[in-house]
Parts: structure tokens; sequence; C-alpha cells
């Protein structure tokens, strides 16, 4: 929840950390100065961890002390400067598949969800004070980073070495799996074949669904998935190879002993199994480790598992490593056999063709977001006395949208259509400034139709001047013709607009009077929610 200023202010003096007579001199210094409350309060003597706890307790948000807290650089780099400037907020640290974001108003859940995107991880927000933001961000942007982690001393060394060769940041794995019954012995050579055969198509179908993958953290969790499967092998990991460092570390851990595996890397050398397949490219079966001397007892070790045999192969994209794939601990009384190895090698075969076009995607998806940054300064750059319009529409939109119950993919297209939904303003195709305001929906759909990435967004944009009750444009669509996204977008632009006109702060209540019966009536109740402003409120 974001606070007033005046529930700021009570707040303090009803914890009797600001005294009634200094709430005058507080709004008279905010009026002459302009500076933000944390500055303000500070200047009066309150202490900066009081604000700060304060503003955590009212707000019911956790809190994060910048001052006293270490940034991990290469995490903070996930966010990328100007999205930290526009947004006001860093992050400090991965925690699993997780961000921390230290927000100076961590109730923006638009920024949130767009980080999110911009990144492929989860977010946990944290309330910080603004000014401290501004400070970290300045000092982590200005300072060079080395791979080391060693740029500022703001920042902590870095836990593990950096990962160049694959552009995934996500976490692999190692997933146990209950036994599985063998096939039963039998003498007839046909049952063997059948069950090869079946694997096959297995596998056949498997690469099928590799090709539909986006996500590197499914693609990795169905990967070993298969590999336990087809291998009858009671778990499975997969090692991703850090080049620079010559290591290799399990990219994604699942289950109780996630932290502990992270933490562990395997050298490339001959004293450990995974290793070993690494350094010569070639696979390994060994059915007991204890007369192997490469096995690399520490993991075991560490995480008080007993690995008894151990099926790998190299993954090889282009002629060079990607990682290894483990198959562990053969199900029942079998051993591995060439035909598990077999398996597993036309399994890591199609993983690092996937891999490779997750890695395309990314950069794709990276470019495409700084893309819709720069386009965004450029439509601001149009308008400057609305300037921020774009994001407080997109902020909006978002929250409205979450209200309604709208997740996934479409809540994702929809932040993309309101960041993008006067793209249209940019085309040299309007002659006035009303033929602008006309025809930009139209002008827009067509400048991204043709961009497969944008398709979903394309009806977005063009009917986001529709209205409900059929009195908008371009096509003048009414009610369900017009698509969810677009009525949303059209009620979050509306509703800016409206405010964005004349003096001073407006009543929601005037909005919804004037304009509520010309936008879908479930979103107006969404956005009385969003604001806190009931039918009937005042």
């Amino acid at each position: 929840m974001k606070l007033s200023d005046e529930e700021l202010l009570q707040g303090l003096v009803d914890r009797k950390i600001l005294q009634p007579r200094q709430v005058r001199k507080a709004v008279d210094l905010k009026r002459k100065t302009g500076d933000s409350w944390e500055k303000i309060l500070q200047d009066l003597g309150i202490e900066k961890t009081q604000i700060l706890n304060s503003i955590a307790e009212m707000s019911g948000t956790p809190s994060i002390n910048l001052e006293e807290s270490v940034l991990d650089p290469e995490a903070a780099l996930l966010v990328p400067e100007i999205m930290a400037k526009r947004y006001r907020l860093i992050c400090t640290e991965k925690v699993g598949r997780s961000l921390i974001l230290a927000m100076a108003d961590p109730s923006d859940v638009f920024a949130q969800e767009y980080v999110r995107m911009r990144t492929g991880y989860d977010v946990i927000p944290k309330l910080a004070l603004g000014d401290d933001v501004d400070r970290a961000i300045l000092a982590l942007y200005a300072a060079p980073v080395t791979r080391s982690g060693q740029g500022h001393v703001l920042f902590a060394e870095e836990q593990r070495p950096e990962v160049r060769t694959i552009a995934v940041d996500r976490p692999a794995t190692v997933v146990s799996f209950p036994r599985m019954a063998l096939s039963p012995s039998q003498a007839a050579q046909d049952a063997a074949v059948i069950e090869d055969n079946r694997k096959l198509a297995t596998l056949c179908q498997f690469s099928t669904e590799l090709a539909a993958i986006e996500d590197v953290e499914q693609l990795f969790l169905r990967t070993i998935e298969m590999a336990a499967a087809i291998t009858n092998a009671e778990a499975s990991s997969f090692l991703l190879y850090d080049e620079p460092h010559q290591l290799l570390y399990f990219k994604a851990v699942k289950g109780e002993k996630e932290d502990l595996l992270k933490r562990i890397t395997i050298p490339m050398a001959a004293r450990s199994i995974a290793g070993w397949v690494a350094m010569y490219r070639k696979p390994a079966i060994v059915n007991d480790v204890t007369k192997d001397p490469r096995h690399f007892r520490k993991v075991d070790e560490m995480i008080k598992f007993r690995t008894r045999s151990v099926a790998a192969v190299p993954v090889m994209g282009e002629g060079k490593l990607l990682g290894v794939l483990e198959a562990i601990n053969k199900a029942g009384p079998d051993d591995f056999e060439v035909k598990d190895q077999e398996y597993l090698s036309i399994l890591a075969g199609n993983v690092a063709v996937a891999l490779q076009k997750c890695e395309s995607l990314s950069r794709l998806r990276n470019f495409f977001l700084h893309s819709v940054e720069i386009l965004i300064t450029a439509i601001e750059a149009l308008e400057p006395l609305v300037k921020g319009h774009i994001i407080r529409v997109a902020r909006l939109a978002t929250q409205i949208a979450m209200e309604m119950g709208i997740e996934g993919k479409e809540l994702e297209d929809l932040c993309y259509a309101a960041l993008m939904h006067d793209i249209g303003k940019l085309s040299q195709e309007a002659r006035s400034m009303a033929d602008i305001v006309k025809r930009h929906p139209v002008l827009g759909a067509e400048m991204i139709k043709e961009v497969r990435l944008l398709a979903p967004i394309v009806p977005l944009i063009r009917c986001h001047h529709e209205r409900y009750d059929g009195s908008g444009f371009p096509e003048g669509l009414k009610g369900e013709n017009i698509p969810l996204g677009a009525r949303v977008l059209a009620l979050a632009e509306a509703y800016e607009e409206w405010q964005d006109g004349g003096e001073g702060k407006k009543l929601p209540e005037l909005f919804f009077q004037e304009q509520g019966k010309s936008h879908d009536p479930k979103a107006i109740k969404a956005l009385r929610r969003v604001l806190q402003f009931p039918a009937g409120g005042k």
C-alpha cells in the first residue's frame, strides 16, 4: 500500500516520532524546497532507520536498509540502468529463482512485472528509502564491475564465477525420482526391442516438445526428468560449463539440497566423472563409483547422498561444450548399459539445439525491451507536457488487469501493449496533431503488425481508443467485441488523461460519473478497487 503525505505524517505523529508542532514545519519545507520526505524528516532530527521502519510498518511492506546492505553486482546488473532509474529500484541479490528488489515504491506492481519480463526472474519487492535507492543506482552504474565482482565498495565479491558460454541465468537440477520397476527379464528378445523402440519414440516426441519450449528453467527441468525416465535412473542432473574458469556447476537445483548444490563447482579434470566427460568430450558409464578414482566424493559428502552409479554425456552445440548431462543411480539391480548412454546422447543433442534457441530468444527479448525504452523516450519527446504518461498508463493498466484476474502471457502482452500504445504518434503519415490523435491507434498497429513477437498486442494497440458503449474509434466497436486487454488499456489511459487535465488532484468519483458508462463495467469495478474508492465514495 502506498501512503499519502497525510498518512505518512499522521503515522509518524501517532508513533511519537514526529511532534505535532513539527508537522507544519515539515509541510512548509516540502512546499518550499521540493525535497524528499526522507531528507526533510532527517533535517528535523528524525533518524533514517526510524523513518524506514515506520513507513514499512504503516504500509505492511518488508524493508531493506541499503546503507547496511551489501549488493551483489552481478545480480544488480540484471536490471538495466534506464529501468532502475525510471522506476527507482535496484536489485540487491539473487535468491534461487527470485531477485530481491529494493524499491522506493514497492506498491508499483507494473515495475515488478516489467522487471520480471525483462529478466525472466520472479521478484521479491522490499521498501527502501528513495534517496538511498538513487545513490545506490548512481554508485552501481557509475562504477566499473569486473568479473570477480569487484568494482565498488558497495558490492560484495561474487559468490560464483560468471558464465559467458550460454546466456542463461536460471538455476540445473538434481531431481530425485521414485524407484522405477525394471522390465521383467524375459527370454524373448522381442521384449527388449519393443522397449527400445518405445524409448526412442519417447525421445522423438520430446524433441518436438523441446522445439516449443522458450523458458530455460522449464527446458532444464523437462530435460532431467526425461534423462531419468529413459535410463531408469533415480536422479539426474545438468551441469553447465564455465569456460573462463574451467569449471562445471549445477545450473538448477530442486529439493532440499538446492542451496548446497548451488555452491558446488566441479573441476574440469580427471578427478571427477563429469569433469572427465567435459574435458575429453566423451561419454562415460561407471556402475560402481567406489572403484573409480574419478568419482568426486565432495558432492555426496556435502549433501549426504550416496552415488552408486553414473551415466554421463557431454552436451555439445556447434562444436562447443555447453555442459554435462548425468543419470545417477540405476534403479533396481541392473547396471547402466551402452544403450542408456546412447539415449542420453540423443537427448543431449536435442537439448543443445533448444538451449541455443533459448539464448537467441533471450537476446532478441532483451533487444526488444531496450527498444521499447527508446521508443518511450521518443514518444515523450513529442509531448513533453505529459512526460511520464506512458508509464503511468502502463502501471495503472497492470493494476486493473491483476484485479480482474488477468495473469500469465495475457498480462505480459497487456504490459507490452501499454508501453507501446502510443507508438503510432511516431508515424510520418500523420499530417497534423489532430490527425495524429485520430489515426495513431491504426498507424501504431500497422507499424508492428509484421513483427511476429508483437503479434498478440496488435489488436490491443489498434483498439485502445474504442469504448464499451460504442462511442470510440477507429471502428466504433462495442462491448465484448473489443479485446479484453484493449478495454483495460482504454480505461487506464482515459483515467490518466482525465487526471492530467486541469490543476490539482481530482476526486475519482467525478471520473466515474463523467466517463464510467463508456467503459467495461468489470474494469470499472477493478479500477475502484485499485483506487480504494468504492461506488458512492467521496
